[in-house]
């Protein structure tokens, strides 16, 4: 563990305040994670430009409203079918293991 941390800190994809290990990971902060790893962060970033285009964006952590709404553009995370996203949803194995490999193949 202390490897995986260390390169994902290395390549800027968990910063040093973020890492917890025990933590439970929300959809947003799986989404936040791949759109480092794709080198968007600093779109992501852009205050402003990004739509409401879920019923739940409200509770989308403001910071985060561009991780998202890139993940789901990109396609690496999706809706329920409901126009919902769930950003507080806690990611299981099988949620993670879904945004990895979209984030592979799409």
């Amino acid at each position: 563990m202390d490897d995986i941390y260390g390169e994902l800190k290395k390549q800027k994809i968990i910063r040093e305040e973020e890492e917890n290990r025990g933590a439970r990971v929300s959809k947003e902060d799986g989404a936040k994670y791949i759109i480092r790893a794709m080198g968007y962060e600093k779109l992501a970033e852009i205050e402003d430009i990004y739509a409401d285009i879920f019923q739940d964006s409200k509770e989308i952590d403001p910071k985060l409203k561009g991780y998202m709404n890139l993940a789901y553009g990109l396609r690496i995370i999706l809706g329920d079918g409901t126009d919902y996203i769930r950003p507080k949803y806690e990611l299981n194995r099988e949620d993670a293991a879904s945004m990895v490999y979209n984030y592979l193949f799409n």
